[in-house]
């Protein structure tokens, strides 16, 4: 019975590992969509233009920036890297920069897959056109796939003057900027987040259906070799008393039975899931150029455990009524009976 034990082990662990990537993937790629939005449009409205337009209302309600995509690139841990530079208002990002530390005129913050490309942390050293500064935030953006640099104008205007493609940023509402600016100059978060659509739509629903499909043909061979299981451990029980078990103590046994195989399935997964989602994250990322880290997040436990569930009430139920519809001692009688 060991064997059937290991192997219910392995049929758990397996389920419970393929659920933790399943929504770990779910849980990272649905939020995307949003994120992009806010790390490529921090602002309700942009505008493409070099200056304002005389008598325009409000006039510091609009913020000028720019952007460069220099030919030479950048040096970011001594790596040549080529990304997106953006000069910005950079507490805009601060939701999803990797740490509180507060940021000011000197700050330069760069996307997650730009540091990982170039093996890159808070501390490493870059160079502008020359002037050697030092990384001290990561944001988790989804600007230019990732491979962005945010600075406050300060900087960009000192690393690249007036160079660069001109822009302005506000919170006003698209309307109240059409009497002063072309429609074709203005893009609002809206018009953005069609550009932008969330094209990972297929991969969940493949992935849901996966999950789906593995998890019913878990619990298939998990009935399969527990009834096994449970059959032997009937045999002995009923021996001894002659008569069949009720439903629940028979649910009681299968109960603690189980929870001491998810118990070592959950044991095994935790000691090979790290490995193994950085695996997976890396061949992502090596792959797509999109980071999207795999880790166990209360969705997992949610999940892994409404699946437990209801792979014990199946088997519980199924194997009682298919297994064990009769007592040792009924079978006994049949048995002598056939001879």
């Amino acid at each position: 019975m060991g064997a059937v034990c290991a192997a219910l082990i392995a049929i758990v662990a397996m389920m419970i590992a393929v659920t933790a990537v399943g929504t770990s993937l779910i849980a990272e790629t649905s939020g995307k969509e949003d994120k992009t939005i806010e790390t490529t449009m921090p602002y309700e409205t942009q505008i493409v233009g070099d200056s304002l337009p005389e008598g325009i209302d409000n006039p510091e309600a609009y913020h000028h920036y720019a952007y460069i995509n220099p030919v030479n690139g950048v040096t970011l841990n001594s790596k040549q890297v080529y990304p997106l530079i953006y000069s910005t208002d950079l507490s805009r990002y601060r939701k999803y920069m990797d740490s509180d530390k507060p940021t000011d005129e000197n700050s330069v913050v760069i996307g997650r897959v730009l540091a990982r490309k170039a093996n890159a942390s808070v501390g490493s050293e870059i160079e502008f056109n020359g002037q050697k500064m030092t990384v001290t935030h990561i944001v988790d953006s989804e600007h230019y796939a990732g491979m962005i640099i945010y600075l406050p104008n300060s900087l960009f205007e000192r690393f690249y003057g007036s160079t660069g493609n001109s822009f302005y940023y506000t919170d006003l509402p698209r309307k109240e900027t059409e009497a002063y600016f072309d429609s074709k100059q203005i893009l609002d978060r809206e018009e953005n987040r069609a550009l932008y659509k969330n094209s990972a739509s297929e991969l969940l629903a493949g992935i849901l259906i996966f999950c789906t499909i593995i998890m019913f043909a878990t619990l298939f061979l998990t009935l399969k070799m527990f009834a096994v299981f449970i059959n032997f451990i009937m045999w002995k029980l009923n021996l001894t008393r002659a008569f069949g078990m009720s439903f629940t103590e028979y649910a009681g046994s299968v109960y603690l039975q189980f929870a001491s195989i998810f118990a070592s399935a959950m044991a095994a997964v935790s000691v090979i899931f790290v490995p193994m989602s950085n695996y997976l994250t890396g061949k992502i990322f090596d792959n797509t150029d999109a980071y999207i880290p795999i880790s166990c997040s209360a969705a997992f436990f949610i999940v892994s455990i409404a699946e437990t569930v209801i792979l014990i009430g199946w088997t519980a139920v199924g194997s009682y009524r298919k297994i064990v519809k009769k007592s040792i001692y009924e079978q006994y009688l049949e048995t002598v009976t056939e001879s």
